[in-house]
């Protein structure tokens, strides 16, 4: 259980020096700019996206995938300020700043390098 622990805080740590480098960057590239971003444990999703707030989220678990899949949750999170649902608008925005999406989404499905 320590160990655990321990694993999850580096993981937690290591995701959020990359959030911070990389959000930036993101944001420069689509125009897009977020109010606020936390990392949370999540069971169902990569990300989440307030567009009412501003506010996203990316799951702990991102730590453990290539940060080539955090880019893409981070720019995914991003398009959903300008538009809200996964429609047409959304999915070619998200083709323009991301053209490889598709295979980081499926990257994602399969078990990261790193177990938690």
């Amino acid at each position: 259980e320590q160990r655990h622990e321990a694993l999850t805080q580096f993981y937690r740590a290591a995701l959020h020096d990359e959030i911070t480098r990389r959000l930036p960057v993101w944001e420069a590239i689509t125009g897009l700019y977020c109010a606020g971003w936390q990392i949370r444990d999540m069971k169902t999703r990569w990300g989440s996206c307030t567009p009412k707030t501003g506010a996203i989220r990316i799951a702990r678990e991102l730590a453990t995938y290539p940060v080539e899949c955090l880019d893409m949750v981070v720019a995914h999170e991003l398009v959903h300020l300008l538009e809200p649902s996964h429609n047409q608008r959304f999915h070619a925005l998200l083709d323009t700043y991301c053209p490889n999406n598709r295979a980081l989404s499926q990257r994602l499905k399969k078990p990261p390098a790193n177990e938690l």
